[in-house]
């Protein structure tokens, strides 16, 4: 399990780099107050589909595409990201405040420690 935590991750931290330079080259907007993704094509915004996922599939994802290939993206990373205009710090994830992992509102995300993250989880008794 830890070895698969670990290639995730490393995969993760290669996804916001694309996630940055498309925000910096504006390929991509992001609405911080509703968490919304958009593409820009052509001086045009188009929200991206968001998909289902995670254990429950409460977790809303957003397929990037880059090289020929497509990575999936959690919405709340991208949203983090944009309005803080850097990387996640190693050892961190972000947190729905309010626990519903659909909520991609910049207020109600936050980052924490990763253990923190997974001890409150599993004090929650593993669904929130």
């Amino acid at each position: 399990m830890a070895a698969k935590r670990k290639q995730i991750r490393k995969y993760l931290r290669a996804d916001e780099g694309i996630v940055l330079a498309r925000l910096l080259f504006n390929t991509m907007a992001v609405d911080v107050e509703r968490g919304h993704i958009f593409r820009i094509r052509d001086g045009v915004a188009t929200r991206l589909t968001e998909y289902p996922g995670g254990r429950c599939g409460r977790y809303r994802f957003v397929m990037l595409h880059h090289s020929g290939s497509r990575r999936k993206m959690p919405v709340s990373r991208v949203v983090w990201m944009a309005c803080h205009g850097r990387r996640i710090p190693e050892g961190y994830d972000i947190d729905h405040e309010n626990r519903d992992r659909g909520d991609n509102r910049i207020e109600n995300l936050r980052l924490r420690n990763s253990v923190e993250n997974r001890g409150a989880w599993a004090h929650d008794g593993g669904a929130f």
